[in-house]
């Protein structure tokens, strides 16, 4: 450990040293007048040399050594050899800072101990301590049990060989008692000014002709290609870099190399647009990886929509896969706007220019990047399954398995296969087998996102072509996106109806299996139960005790299919505070119970940063018209947390206060958050007339991003239609798709 401690005033030292006595430790340094025995010739040497260390690294201390040295001013002094518990020929080293008669004292003294850790079988960070602070670091010495038995206390006139002798030989480190400020270690700014007088170099490093003088314990420190080199040499003087390798033939050696070699030894580089890819592939060859990751994080910052190409193509060329990484993510990320030069340089069959093309693997991990995910629009999808139709008819993927493989589930990873698509290449999957059982399943998952939504377009019939297995896999997804269990069922019965002259009963029973009966509706079950359809009384009363225990709040067991909860459903606008929408779902207790308010359930938490002038959480959600008013507060947020869900929201409805006809809002946002501390603005409104008379009520279309939120935030921006900022708001409801994030 590495320390340089400032004393207190004489009298706070004495009565720290006296304290730490009575404890029975060994003090750091004697606050009464010692005796420093001094061995002549080379042991003076070696203590003016730490001297000279201290006066290079911090200019505040002074060191003063010589033979039989007594401080008569009754400033403190502090011996190397105590740490150590010995000292050279059984001497000991004091280094002290004069002072004039009357001032306080301002010894410091630069301590070197050892910090090895036998758990981590390796040494500490060092550190050093600022002495010109005000603070006071207590410190107390650690001996091992053995020494701590026979340790004494010791008098203020003990001299320094006194106290060494007595100290512990098993010393461990410093414990710190009273934290001083840490200040960066002794060589900050490295080992540069070594390197540049070439003042104790030991090898030579040669690139492209040209010699550098190095210090192999400094740059085998940061690079292991160097600790490589030498370790299996240790007597080697000379090393030459192969500069012939393809990845250094793209690269700028003669200019960037000497800044490489600056780095290893002050850690410190400029990176630009113009050496980036140089350094990286430098970074590469000699395993520096502090510079791969200034490298990377300034990649990140400075790749954009107009040069992400250049770089991918310099990747592509020095075959560096994390640049290649942060490339496919930039152009997954700006995919609206790339999308064409992307196309053209993937498909692109110009034999002059072929170093500009993009390579399968390349393609492929753009389609199905995170990026490609987290902001899927309508827009999108139809964007990447026109590329997908171009990419299966140039290819021929249909006829190659592999690359038909590798195109699925690329389209559908990134869920950015239309429906169409995902009918036309499930029946191609289903027709070739086992051998594309994985695709097969793949494009049902694709249907399940959007099944809903197939459900209600126009080529809803196609979904009753594919085959039996096919559909029971659909049918069984937890992810299948429905409005209730009821569609389920109802298109079950439509599957079997349509292709009654070829399904066996066999088919016709698993198919029903798919329903989880347990969630259809009341009316329905009361039907089935009358009169069941391919499934027994038996599984229908069993359904109906389930349903029992749930609302008997008994846990459900999620292990048995029928007994598990879809985790996504569709809520689908019809008119204002309707009985689709998610608060009206939540306030039934997923359409098991009489409405109850969300927040009364536990299912939902609403607070607002002003006091309720009328009303409370519960009226600013009400699904029946309220009176409720906020104070005036300028900016004034309503804030609220779905604790079981998030959603993609694709509508929203408000209803103003059933207290008046003033006060509606005018100027506010609706904005949504994933973890509740960043949030995104999903609409605007910026004088809107829409709400007037008390108890209006106003329907917004929210545009789908792709991404769910458990938090949204109502913020009034602006004065309302009296001019004022009262907030005034008396009920909310959500549509849109969601997914459950916990059990029932």
């Amino acid at each position: 450990m590495i320390s340089l401690l400032e004393e207190e005033k004489e009298k706070k030292f004495s009565s720290s040293e006296e304290s730490n006595n009575n404890n029975g430790t060994v003090p750091m340094a004697s606050s009464s007048t010692q005796t420093t025995n001094q061995s002549s010739g080379d042991d003076n040497n070696n203590g003016s040399s730490t001297i000279d260390l201290i006066n290079n690294n911090n200019n505040n201390v002074v060191g003063d050594v010589s033979s039989n040295d007594t401080t008569d001013d009754g400033s403190s002094v502090a011996i190397l050899g105590d740490l150590f518990g010995n000292t050279l020929n059984g001497t000991s080293t004091t280094i002290k800072k004069k002072k004039k008669r009357g001032q306080h004292s301002n010894l410091y003294a630069l301590t070197v101990a050892p910090n090895y850790d036998k758990s981590l079988e390796k040494y500490k960070p060092l550190i050093q301590v600022d002495p010109s602070l005000e603070l006071f670091s207590k410190y107390k010495t650690q001996p091992t049990t053995d020494d701590l038995a026979n340790s004494t206390t010791t008098d203020s006139t003990t001299t320094s060989t006194d106290i060494t002798n007595t100290a512990p030989k098993n010393m461990v480190p410093l414990e710190v008692l009273e934290q001083a400020k840490v200040i960066p270690g002794l060589f900050l700014d490295g080992f540069l000014e070594y390197y540049q007088s070439g003042l104790f170099t030991d090898a030579t490093v040669i690139c492209r002709s040209k010699e550098y003088r190095v210090h192999k314990l400094i740059i085998c420190y940061r690079s292991g290609y160097f600790r490589q080199v030498f370790s299996n040499d240790p007597t080697m003087q000379v090393h030459v870099i192969d500069d012939k390798t393809p990845s250094m033939e793209l690269c700028n050696l003669d200019e960037v190399f000497p800044f490489v070699i600056e780095f290893l030894y002050t850690g410190k580089i400029e990176i630009t647009q113009f050496n980036v890819v140089s350094l990286k592939l430098i970074a590469n060859l000699l395993d520096i990886s502090p510079l791969k990751c200034e490298v990377e994080n300034f990649l990140v910052a400075y790749v954009n929509e107009d040069n992400v190409f250049d770089i991918l193509n310099s990747a592509i060329q020095s075959n560096d896969s994390a640049i290649k990484s942060i490339c496919v993510d930039s152009i997954a990320f700006h995919f609206d706007t790339l999308h064409g030069k992307f196309v053209d340089k993937v498909f692109k069959t110009s034999s002059d220019d072929t170093s500009q093309k993009i390579p399968l693997d390349i393609f492929f991990s753009v389609i199905g990047n995170k990026n490609m995910k987290s902001n899927v629009n309508e827009l999108r999808v139809k964007i990447v399954s026109n590329i997908v139709e171009q990419f299966i008819k140039e290819f021929n993927a249909m006829e190659n398995i592999e690359l038909f493989k590798q195109m699925i589930n690329a389209a559908t990873e990134s869920k950015s296969l239309d429906l169409n698509l995902a009918i036309k290449y499930l029946k191609h999957c289903d027709a070739r087998g086992e051998e594309l059982r994985e695709q097969s399943i793949r494009c049902s998952q694709a249907l399940a996102f959007n099944f809903h939504f197939l459900l209600t377009s126009t080529s809803s019939n196609i979904i009753f072509d594919i085959l039996p297995s096919s559909f029971v896999e659909l049918l069984k997804y937890d992810e299948l996106y429905i409005r209730d269990e009821d569609q389920v069922y109802d298109i079950a019965c439509k599957y079997v109806e349509h292709n009654k002259d070829t399904l066996t009963e066999e088919q016709k029973k698993e198919i029903f299996k798919c329903v989880r009966y347990t969630y259809l509706s009341v009316q329905l079950l009361t039907k089935l139960k009358q009169d069941p359809l391919f499934i027994s009384k038996e599984d229908i009363l069993e359904a109906l005790w389930a349903r029992v225990g749930r609302l008997e709040g008994k846990k459900v067991d999620e292990s048995v299919y029928s007994l598990r909860p879809r985790k996504n459903r569709v809520f689908i606008y019809e008119k204002d505070f309707d009985t689709n929408g998610i608060l009206y779902w939540l306030g039934t207790n997923y359409s098991q119970e009489t409405y109850v308010n969300p927040i009364d359930r536990g299912l939902m938490t609403v607070s607002a940063s002003a006091s309720y002038e009328v009303g409370k959480a519960q009226d600013l959600i009400s699904h029946e018209p309220a009176k409720c008013n906020l104070v005036g507060k300028a900016n004034t947020q309503i804030n609220l947390k779905f604790e079981t869900l998030k959603i993609m929201p694709t509508k929203y409805t408000l209803r103003h206060t059933m207290s008046r006809d003033g006060e509606a809002l005018r100027y506010w946002t609706l904005s949504a958050s994933v973890d509740g501390v960043t949030y995104v603005d999903l609409l605007v409104h910026s004088n809107d007339t829409t709400l007037n008379l008390k108890g209006s009520t106003g329907s917004w279309d929210i545009e789908a991003n792709g991404n769910y939120y458990q938090y949204f935030r109502i913020t009034q921006t602006g004065n309302n239609s009296s001019n004022n900022n009262y907030l005034s708001m008396a009920g909310l409801e959500l549509y849109g798709l969601v997914n459950r994030i916990c059990d029932e």
